[in-house]
C-alpha cells in the first residue's frame, strides 16, 4: 500500500471520518497492473468490476476501490495532512525495495537523459526533499530533486532495476535491451 500511496492512489475520507477506503485509477493501458492490485487486495474489495472512466483526449482510466475501513485510517493519516497528500514522516521506517516497486509500477513515470523521473505533483518540494534523502540513506540509491519530480540518474539505473526486478508485477518484467528500461505492457497486446 505505501508504493502505491506515494503514486497515484487515493484515500479519500471527509473531515470526521472514522473509516477511509484506496482508490486506484491508472490509465487503460496498465490493466494488468490494475488487475494485480486487485488481486492483492481481494479481502479488502467487494466485487464489483473493474471500472473504465473515459477523460479528455480519448484517454481511458481503469480503476477500483476497496471498501471502507477503519484499519486504513492510519495510514490515511500518515498520508495526509490538512487533506494535501504528503510523504509520511514514517517514510524512513517504510520504504523497502518492494516499496519501491510499487512507487515505480504506481506513479507517472517518465525516462529521461537514460534515468528515471518519477513526477510527483501532488507533494510538496519538502517533501520530495525528505524521499530523496529516504531514498539514499536506507537504500543508498542516488538520485536528486527536480522540480516536483524525484529523478533517479543513469548511473543508478542498474541498482535500481536490481532492488525493484524481484517485485515487479505483471506487464513490467520485460526489459529493451537497448535503454535498459521496464516496458509497461499494454491490454491491446
Amino acid at each position: 500500500m505505501i508504493g502505491t500511496m506515494l503514486g497515484l492512489a487515493k484515500m479519500p475520507a471527509q473531515k470526521g471520518d472514522v473509516m477511509c477506503n484506496i482508490k486506484f485509477e491508472q490509465y487503460a493501458c496498465q490493466m494488468y497492473y490494475v488487475l494485480h492490485l486487485r488481486e492483492v487486495f481481494e479481502p479488502w474489495v467487494i466485487a464489483s468490476p473493474l471500472k473504465l472512466k473515459a477523460l479528455r483526449r480519448g484517454l481511458q482510466y481503469v480503476w477500483f476501490q476497496t471498501f471502507r475501513h477503519p484499519a486504513f485510517m492510519f495510514y490515511r493519516n500518515q498520508f495526509y495532512a490538512s487533506g494535501k497528500k504528503r510523504v509520511p514522516p514514517l517514510i524512513d521506517q517504510w520504504l523497502t525495495p518492494r516499496v519501491l516497486a510499487y512507487w515505480f509500477m504506481d506513479a507517472t513515470v517518465s525516462w529521461w537523459r537514460c534515468g528515471y523521473k518519477f513526477h510527483m505533483h501532488a507533494f510538496s518540494q519538502s517533501d520530495l526533499a525528505l524521499l530523496v534523502d529516504v531514498l539514499d540513506k536506507r537504500l543508498g540509491l542516488q538520485c536528486r530533486l527536480m522540480e516536483k519530480c524525484v529523478y533517479i540518474p543513469a548511473s543508478s539505473v542498474l541498482f535500481f532495476h536490481d532492488l525493484i526486478r524481484p517485485h515487479l508485477g505483471p506487464g513490467f518484467l520485460q526489459i529493451d535491451t537497448e535503454s535498459k528500461y521496464f516496458l509497461r505492457c499494454s491490454i491491446n497486446k
